[in-house]
């Protein structure tokens, strides 16, 4: 983990979906029954330059079961940011050498399918250069919102007036159930956001649980 920071803080383009945070919580909540294939590599001095995030997993067509190489973080979560982590002056020699180790255990794998590779990534210009089985995808389009700087501008921003309506009648409702119950409060710092999310999650499936149904943060 450490090194894998100090690597990513080094880069000033790096994705949050090639951070440690997300990859470590990506693969011990989705990864299914994939296997780990994560390769790295130092210079000279030891120092770790890059690293490339693949997992091994199984691809079926037809009666065919091919031995898949894919990006840590495809699939499920479908981000379009993915690549090899690298600083930006090292990325083109780190990618070319990562290709080159795959060519020469090629015996290991059947298919390399690199769904979510960034655009522009040298990776890709190194892949169309090298013979061998890659899989070629369009990328997936990202969805985000650019969130105003407090919920009253992301209120007034983004939502209709109907829905601001509907917000104000249900806190209303809520008082009036559970008077002098209720309180709002807003999450500043990192060491509130975990218990307050811990909260939320519980909540949610316990109400939707009484209802026979699955919560969504399940």
């Amino acid at each position: 983990r450490k090194s894998w920071e100090t690597l990513t803080a080094a880069i000033p383009d790096s994705s949050f979906f090639l951070s440690w945070a997300w990859i470590d919580s990506w693969w011990r909540n989705l990864r299914g029954e994939h296997g780990l294939w994560l390769l790295t590599a130092r210079n000279r001095e030891g120092r770790l330059v890059g690293i490339a995030p693949l997992m091994a997993g199984r691809h079926k067509v037809g009666p065919l079961a091919l031995r898949r190489l894919s990006f840590l973080g495809s699939g499920l979560a479908r981000p379009a940011h993915l690549d090899i982590v690298a600083r930006p002056e090292e990325r083109e020699a780190v990618a070319a050498a990562f290709v080159r180790y795959l060519q020469n255990c090629s015996g290991e794998w059947d298919l390399l399918d690199l769904e979510g590779l960034r655009e522009n990534a040298p990776l890709a210009s190194v892949l169309a250069a090298a013979p061998g089985r890659c899989l070629r995808r369009d990328p997936v389009a990202g969805s985000f919102v650019t969130l105003p700087a407090s919920w009253e501008a992301f209120q007034e921003e983004a939502m209709s007036a109907k829905l601001r309506k509907t917000i104000r009648y249900y806190e209303r409702r809520l008082e009036k159930a559970f008077p002098g119950q209720v309180a709002f409060e807003v999450v500043t710092t990192e060491a509130d956001l975990q218990p307050a999310l811990e909260f939320l999650f519980e909540k949610s499936r316990t109400q939707f649980s009484r209802k026979g149904m699955e919560s969504c943060f399940e």
